[in-house]
């Protein structure tokens, strides 16, 4: 009977191993939703997770931070660069959002550089 169920095993095995993996995120997600960067210049990453397309924005009123692009679709990263601080601390918010409606906000505050 042992000698039987081992090559029965080893086939539904390998067959389990073979199934492609495939990420699916049916809401909105990011890798954090707070960032403090420090008062060099600088660019970060923030991974998006979502199974469709999403856009991404920085408040209209900030002019020290940037986004390396303001759309993606699926998984993927979106870089926001930060120029240098050389007054006060400064905070802004990235917002990003799908189309099912959702969103989610990224606080940002940028050390002091005085």
């Amino acid at each position: 009977m042992k000698k039987f169920l081992t090559p029965i095993l080893v086939v539904l095995l390998t067959a389990a191993c073979q199934q492609k993996y495939v990420d699916r995120y049916d809401s909105l997600a990011v890798d954090r939703t707070y960032l403090s960067v420090e008062c060099t210049a600088s660019t970060i990453p923030v991974m998006v997770y979502y199974s469709g397309p999403w856009t991404a924005v920085i408040a209209s009123d900030c002019d020290w931070a940037s986004l390396n692009r303001n759309s993606g679709d699926k998984i993927d990263a979106i870089y926001v660069t930060f120029q240098e601080n050389t007054g006060v601390a400064r905070e802004t918010t990235l917002t990003l959002s799908n189309n099912k409606n959702e969103s989610i906000s990224i606080q940002i505050n940028q050390k002091a550089g005085i």
